[in-house]
């Protein structure tokens, strides 16, 4: 609470809105967000914000409370605003956000707050900027893609023997994930599976086997 107060204090914020619920029809709240695709097509999309704060200045502020650890999320920006697909909800909230005010256009900024001492109460977030949906959008439209082809491959990453497993269908036997990897490595280039590996592991077109950390059958 003492954190709380001393950001809204320096952001000049009020919350406005908590459990900003968008999409659910007869449920209530706002009608669902429309994320537009490159196509042409758009995509409905439906959830309930943490929270919406507004500054003085009309600066949309969504706030996403996480309890964990805030170390994975440190790279997230507006160079690298949905981490490879895996980090969706800050730009889609933000969109929910304009929705809440009527103001498409309104500026918006949207961050994670890790909320513990086990997340040192940092934020980690960007501004909702006409760059970011548009990473989002390609990025979307390639997921939809995937999913309307059937393609879903098991993908673990190269840490194949830690405790936590980033894919957990790759490792339902908790008996690690080493074979599934190295199918990984053997298929990624397939022209199926070609889109997705580039927006889950753009690093790999450029950097060996060794460099990726991946364990060699």
């Amino acid at each position: 609470l003492a954190d709380d107060q001393a950001h809204r204090a320096a952001t000049r914020t009020a919350p406005i809105a908590v459990e900003l619920a968008f999409g659910f029809g007869d449920e209530g709240g706002l009608a669902a967000v429309s994320v537009p695709l490159p196509d042409g097509r758009t995509l409905q999309v439906r959830g309930r914000a943490d929270r919406l704060d507004r500054s003085a200045d009309g600066t949309l502020h969504v706030v996403d409370y996480k309890t964990g650890k805030a170390d994975s999320y440190s790279n997230l920006g507006e160079d690298n605003p949905v981490a490879g697909g895996t980090r969706l909800q800050l730009p889609v909230y933000g969109l929910a956000a304009r929705l809440a005010v009527g103001d498409p256009a309104a500026p918006v900024r949207a961050e994670y707050w890790f909320v513990t001492r086990r997340g040192r109460f940092v934020r980690h977030g960007y501004d909702v900027t006409p760059a970011v949906l548009d990473e989002t959008q390609r990025t979307i439209a390639t997921i939809v893609d995937g999913i309307e082809a059937g393609v879903f491959p098991h993908h673990p990453d190269g840490n194949a023997t830690f405790f936590y497993v980033a894919c957990p269908v790759c490792d339902p036997d908790s008996l690690g994930t080493v074979e599934l990897r190295t199918h990984w490595e053997r298929k990624r280039a397939d022209p199926a599976l070609v889109a997705y590996a580039r927006l889950a592991e753009p690093e790999a077109n450029a950097e060996p086997d060794a460099v990726r950390g991946v364990v060699s059958p």
